[in-house]
């Protein structure tokens, strides 16, 4: 899963517009890798999760992660276990920080 990105580092503007809605979000590092596939399952999550990144208080490091892409869905449960699932099957394993922090699925 990989993508084209511009090489710039996660920051505070880039969260500001994220939407303030329930979804899944990914993480790409400076390789152009994905690391981690979160979910967001409550009102207003997508914004309060990339904030709590932002502000140190989520065991992934800021300086990991060069860009992000969010989706709103309506069960972002059952969508990140798709994702998950998908990137198992492609690449043999989880991303990085799914695996090192067993933020894993639940199905």
């Amino acid at each position: 899963m990989h993508r084209k990105l511009l090489k710039s580092p996660f920051t505070s503007l880039m969260i500001s517009v994220v939407p303030r809605m329930a979804g899944i979000y990914h993480f790409w590092d400076k390789d152009n890798n994905i690391i981690y596939i979160g979910i967001a399952d409550s009102p207003s999550s997508l914004f309060h999760e990339l904030e709590q990144h932002w502000l140190h208080t989520h065991p992934i490091k800021i300086d990991s992660i060069y860009d992000f892409q969010v989706e709103v869905c309506q069960n972002p449960r059952e969508r990140q276990a798709e994702l998950l699932n998908v990137y198992e099957q492609k690449f043999n394993g989880l991303p990085k920080y799914n695996q090192i922090n067993n933020m894993v699925r639940e199905y």
